[in-house]
């Protein structure tokens, strides 16, 4: 049963890296080339990024654009990888039994 299972989980890794990356690429070209870094950094740790668009958001709009797009890009594959984890592990449990 694991046999078969580990070419599944491979492909489900690499589709995890693609999108990631798509997303990132995405993201980050969106962003303006001055709030780069904190685009990656919001990206990285979005309780951060967070911060600082509620700092922002009413002094300087277009940094606050650009801390929470990377913000919910993050959240999203996060929320991805935690459901294919569950799912993983949940498929090696029951194929032991």
């Amino acid at each position: 049963m694991m046999t078969t299972l580990l070419p599944i989980l491979i492909l489900v890794v690499l589709a995890i890296v693609v999108v990631a990356f798509i997303t990132i690429k995405k993201t980050i070209t969106y962003v303006d080339k001055e709030y780069r870094g904190t685009a990656i950094i919001s990206f990285i740790f979005p309780i951060v990024g967070l911060i600082i668009y509620a700092v922002n958001i009413g002094t300087n709009k277009k940094l606050a654009k650009s801390c929470i797009a990377p913000v919910i890009a993050s959240m999203i594959i996060r929320a991805i990888i935690f459901v294919i984890a569950v799912l993983i592990i949940f498929g090696i449990y029951f194929s032991t039994y």
